[in-house]
């Protein structure tokens, strides 16, 4: 124990931040739609709301499949940035999340030098705390809508859900806070 405590250079010295400061856990400058996706899917599973947010445009909006649109209008009409912030910290809140993203095999990203769509198949298990019964585990498709901002960053700006089970829509409106 002796030799340890001395084999340390400062035992009392705060080690240095990881990256530049502002984002915690994995997170890298999306420098292609494909980073912002990867970006979006460790925020999610280490659930780092900054992270996440860093994810999306300002002018973010979330637009469910039309059979859950028009059961709750009154939730899911204007979802915009406020919304998501406010659901996904509710999902956050849980005691497991595991979200996993992958490439729909049947459609074909579309990526220009500016903009950018985004096909994933996704799956969405969330396993509640005592707060609330969960729509877990939500299947289906996100489409991504991408573009790139002034600083070169690709962001989020629309996101429409596709479900072939339980949809993503409904796990975020069950966690509207």
């Amino acid at each position: 124990c002796f030799s340890f405590i001395f084999s340390c250079k400062n035992p009392f010295k705060t080690r240095k931040p990881l990256g530049d400061g502002t984002h915690i856990g994995r997170w890298e400058f999306p420098l292609t739609p494909e980073l912002s996706l990867q970006n979006l899917l460790w925020a999610y599973n280490d659930k780092i709301i900054s992270n996440y947010t860093s994810c999306l445009a300002d002018s973010y909006r979330f637009v469910p499949s039309s059979a859950d649109s028009a059961l709750y209008p009154e939730i899911f009409t204007n979802w915009g940035l406020d919304k998501e912030i406010s659901s996904t910290r509710g999902i956050f809140a849980l005691d497991t999340i595991l979200l996993v993203l992958t490439p729909d095999p049947s459609r074909h990203d579309l990526i220009s030098q500016n903009r950018a769509v985004m096909y994933r198949k996704y799956v969405l298990i969330a396993v509640p705390s005592f707060t609330a019964p969960s729509s877990s585990p939500a299947l289906g498709t996100a489409i991504f809508y991408l573009s790139r901002d002034e600083s070169g960053k690709w962001l989020i700006y629309l996101q429409q859900d596709e479900p072939e089970q339980k949809s993503w829509a409904l796990l975020k409106k069950e966690f509207l806070l």
